[in-house]
């Protein structure tokens, strides 16, 4: 082999190396065996750099789309916060029995990924999935209430679901261009890109906390307005928690498309429409969370020891604001030692609404024997949305310790243990083959060695002909 090709054979194995290893999208498929109430899922995700492009999920044969799922996890790795951005689509059969998949490719963040031929087995109904959309084939053909008195086949609409809220409600919003069933209009954006960041800052309200659903697939989906089909194409869609109360006012703003088949250029406009933030009802306690939430804990030992170190779990999950949960502030006491919690939240955009997780991951050293709650620790106040009522959510788990009272000094040592325990806790867990890595050293270590020796050959011939 020539030495310029063997040079870049080597140079090109490890421009690959660096690629993948720079690659931090993964893409998962759920189980291919499912029951007829239970989807089947492509999901995409990737580390510190969001999903920016996306082509349209597959047809797959004999499964229909129901349902995007976008989520953003934060958790620390190695006292690093990292975020997860992923997207979920999921499939239903219409029957049961057995579909073959043709292998098919996506192309993601400027990258092609290839899938596999697959089988997808589907048997009868479980009873134990929840959520089965018994409608799914009408998914997305629903009354739109939010314009009147609308007659045109094409327009750019600006909708909320809500009329009125509450402090710290979420209303959801979604700006798109509806082209009615029947019409010709073959839509086309003349710079959306540009057109879509001028708009949403004359319409981002100041006022309130966004949690923006990241469209990346800009797709038509059927519905119904004023008794008429249209196939609404979403540019953004968001959801929105006033932080205080008032008007919240959406101007009219307006956007530039070309018709396919005419290549005319033509401009909409939404009409202005607001919404208003009422206070919550009195007495409004402080820091109160708005939504349905509910409290979950857990522990990591069954045996508690008085002077050692164990982590405890308190989670606060559902439908609302979890970004705005905040630890409660723990002072010293005589019964236990705190230390700052490491933090995980995910937030899941499904449909129009906001499902979430927050998650507090407490390193504790108990400091006397006998029988516990933290109930009186942790506690969080709710506006429950559903009872229109307030709520205080409390952990009601009781554990016991045992062991000897200790003191001060022995409580500082083990916050040096409980400390090295809780990085342990946030490193990465991702088991590598040893194998494979040693492989890949013998082979990189054998090419080296045959471009040296060949580099060192041709500088021998070299040497020889000039003397």
């Amino acid at each position: 082999m020539p030495l310029n090709k063997l040079f870049l054979l080597i140079f090109s194995f490890f421009l690959l190396q660096k690629t993948n290893a720079q690659s931090n999208i993964n893409i998962e498929i759920s189980s291919q065996e499912i029951a007829l109430n239970e989807p089947f899922s492509i999901i995409i995700s990737v580390e510190d750099k969001p999903l920016e492009e996306v082509n349209i999920f597959p047809e797959l044969f004999g499964l229909v789309k129901y349902g995007t799922i976008n989520e953003t996890t934060t958790k620390e790795v190695a006292g690093r916060r990292v975020l997860v951005f992923k997207i979920i689509q999921n499939y239903y059969a219409k029957k049961i029995g057995k579909y073959s998949i043709k292998p098919f490719v996506m192309r993601i963040n400027d990258q092609n990924f290839n899938f596999d031929a697959l089988n997808i087995i589907v048997d009868v109904a479980n009873g134990k999935a929840e959520g089965l959309p018994e409608d799914y084939e009408k998914e997305g053909l629903q009354e739109e209430v939010s314009f009147k008195n609308i007659k045109e086949e094409v327009f750019f609409g600006l909708s909320l679901d809500k009329k009125d809220v509450v402090v710290g409600e979420s209303f959801n919003i979604i700006l798109a261009v509806y082209i009615a069933e029947k019409s010709s209009f073959l839509l086309n954006f003349k710079d959306l890109g540009k057109e879509l960041a001028t708009i949403l800052k004359q319409i981002k309200p100041t006022n309130c906390w966004e949690e923006d659903f990241n469209i990346i697939q800009i797709t038509p989906n059927l519905i119904k307005i004023n008794g008429k089909a249209y196939n609404q194409y979403k540019i953004y869609q968001a959801s929105y928690f006033p932080l205080n109360e008032g008007t919240i006012f959406f101007p009219s703003v307006s956007i530039n498309t070309l018709n396919k088949e005419t290549t005319k250029e033509n401009t909409f406009e939404t009409q202005a429409t607001k919404i208003k933030a009422r206070k919550l009802p009195s007495p409004e306690p402080q820091g109160s969370l708005v939504g349905n939430f509910y409290l979950d804990e857990a522990v990591s030992s069954k045996v508690i020891r008085t002077g050692e170190s164990f982590t405890y779990s308190l989670a606060i999950t559902g439908e609302g604001n979890v970004v705005g949960v905040q630890a409660p502030t723990l002072i010293e006491n005589a019964l236990f030692e705190f230390y700052p919690p490491a933090i995980v939240q995910s937030v899941r955009r499904v449909g129009d609404k906001i499902f979430g997780t927050k998650v507090f991951n407490y390193q504790i050293i108990p400091k006397n024997a006998g029988s516990f709650s933290f109930a009186p620790y942790f506690s969080y106040i709710t506006f429950n949305l559903n009872r229109k009522k307030y709520d205080t959510l409390r952990p009601k788990a009781v554990f016991k310790v045992e062991g000897p009272a200790i003191g001060a000094n022995v409580v500082a040592g083990a916050a040096i243990y409980g400390e090295f325990y809780r990085k342990i806790l946030n490193e990465d867990t991702h088991l590598y083959n040893q194998k494979e890595n040693n492989l890949l050293v013998r082979v990189v270590n054998i090419l080296l060695g045959v471009l040296a020796a060949a580099t060192l050959f041709f500088w021998i011939i070299q040497n020889r002909k000039k003397n």
